[in-house]
């Protein structure tokens, strides 16, 4: 006997989206339990749609454009839509009205997002309850702005490597329930001082005994924490980081469990985006320590895991001190038969040590080059001095950090810039403009302010945006010795697959440039950047 369907009742608790730069990926399931959930729906916003191909179908009570492209036979979904990428904030509206009519009883919204742009772009959708953000770097004004739409979070999972700079004491992450940070790094103890909602996560951390100490003293004071279900920190695996266990039991009065005072089993619960199949449910407790709170209040346990990495650690004395290191044998082709490696939180000391090493085996002060490969190296390079030529390649770079590093080492004599610039704020009194030598891989939009600004002895600009004013402006200025005196070369180059044609001829004329004759000017010219 075969029935027929009419209808069927979905109830889903929560509802998931995920964000990447060209994707909307929907499904609904249990709250926490991402194996259970169903896939509903995939969009993929494109850049064109050949309109023989263009569908109208009818979403959260609108017509929109879209294309139908069939999935392999393993996919959740049958067809993914595609749809007109300037659509994206629209189509994540209309996809909400939709799974509204759906799911009249509102269930709460879970958003993974892969880019900067997606986050921006959520703002769209409300009753969000749970985030997760990951790319490649995220900075806390955007994650702010997403919070004070979403007041009501319960949890957010940062899977980016966070610059933080500027992560206030009154931040909104700090009243989150259930918050996790993948790369807490150097902000670990800022994250823990200021914390104070229900369960907090920090993976690839930096160790230290002071906030530990701080934070029981005033969880047992009761002075702050009081929501508090569990704090885990863990530093990378290949990372040893030694905290006196025994110093802090003693300073926290930590006892012994014993099966009277907590129960053996510990159901750890975090209710974190992303977590339900991250640790275990059921933690054992008896080989734990056990801390209560002033005047008879609550109980709870601790533990300090070794690993044992502390086998290897070795300690040298570099620049007059002893610093705790690793040695790790390098392959037979390369120059350095051994690469020394130390925590990464100190890496500003570590350079000091090194430079005051390197001055007891040069005393006459060579000149120093730098390369620098990302934000954080070129601040903590800023404890080096006499600083002459500085390379740096990070995938954009702000300005802000340039003008500090160069008001550090006045005396430079090159900058090669190979990162991409976003140069909105490269200001016309940069001292970048000063420098006698100044390179650009990636000049782009901004070569003409370059051309403008800079009063050095040679410019190298690569990947270019080249134009005529700019250059019969530099010519025009140094014919009249109104700027660029001390000129010795300017170079620009468009990169290879674009073609910009600027009138030669009309240039040479304005210019009141003469053929070369071997009278004026010598035949070869010592190109010197």
């Amino acid at each position: 006997m075969k029935y027929l369907v009419h209808g069927m009742k979905l109830k889903p608790k929560e509802i998931q989206y995920i964000l990447g730069d060209d994707t909307i990926r929907v499904s609904v399931g249990p709250t926490y339990k991402d194996w259970q959930r169903h896939r509903l729906a995939i969009v993929e916003c494109v850049s064109f749609i050949p309109s023989k191909e263009i569908i109208f179908i009818k979403l959260g009570g609108e017509h929109i454009a879209c294309r139908l492209v069939e999935n392999s036979a393993d996919d959740q979904c049958t067809h993914t839509f595609e749809c007109l990428e300037d659509c994206l904030s629209e189509v994540l509206v209309l996809v909400q009205h939709h799974l509204e009519y759906l799911f009249p009883k509102n269930p709460c919204v879970q958003v993974q997002i892969r880019s900067v742009d997606c986050l921006l772009a959520a703002d769209v959708l409300y009753n969000v309850t749970n985030t997760s953000l990951k790319f490649d770097e995220f900075t806390s004004t955007e994650v702010e702005k997403h919070l004070t739409n979403n007041s009501n979070h319960e949890s957010i999972n940062i899977l980016s490597k966070p610059s933080c700079r500027d992560l206030k004491c009154n931040s909104k992450l700090w009243d989150i329930k259930g918050l996790s940070f993948e790369y807490s790094r150097t902000i670990t103890c800022r994250i823990m001082k200021y914390f104070s909602g229900r369960c907090l996560i920090l993976l690839n951390a930096n160790l230290k005994y002071s906030p530990w100490l701080q934070l029981i003293q005033k969880w047992k004071k009761k002075e702050a924490y009081g929501d508090l279900h569990a704090i885990i920190v863990r530093t990378p695996e290949d990372v040893y980081e030694e905290i006196d266990s025994a110093k802090l039991h003693g300073e926290c009065n930590a006892l012994p469990w014993d099966g009277l005072r907590r129960p053996q089993m510990f159901k750890f619960d975090p209710k974190i985006i992303n977590f339900s199949q991250r640790v275990p449910n059921m933690w054992d407790c008896c080989d734990w320590y056990d801390i209560q709170q002033d005047s008879g209040g609550k109980w709870a346990s601790i533990k300090i895991t070794e690993t044992e990495i502390a086998k290897e650690i070795t300690f040298i004395k570099l620049g007059g001190e002893r610093i705790a290191c690793r040695f790790v044998e390098n392959s037979a082709d390369d120059q350095c038969t051994h690469t020394f490696e130390c925590l990464e939180d100190s890496l500003s000391e570590v350079l000091v040590l090194v430079q005051y090493h390197l001055e007891f085996l040069f005393p006459k002060d060579p000149c120093v080059q730098l390369k620098v490969k990302s934000v954080d190296c070129l601040l903590a390079a800023d404890v080096l001095y006499n600083v002459t030529n500085t390379t740096i390649k990070l995938d954009e770079f702000s300005p802000m950090e340039l003008e500090n590093h160069l008001a550090n080492n006045p005396n430079h004599e090159s900058f090669d810039i190979i990162s991409k610039p976003s140069g909105r704020d490269l200001k016309c009194n940069s001292k970048l403009w000063e420098i006698k030598g100044l390179a650009f891989e990636h000049s782009q939009t901004i070569t003409c302010r370059i051309m403008k600004y800079f009063s050095g002895r040679c410019l190298m600009l690569f990947n270019a945006s080249l134009k005529y004013a700019p250059w019969i402006q530099l010519i025009q200025k140094w014919k009249k010795k109104e700027a660029y005196g001390d000129l010795h070369a300017v170079f620009v180059r468009t990169p290879e697959d674009e073609y910009e044609e600027i009138d030669s001829d009309k240039l040479l004329r304005e210019c009141n440039a003469l053929e070369w004759d071997g009278l004026r000017r010598p035949q070869m010219f010592k190109f010197e950047p």
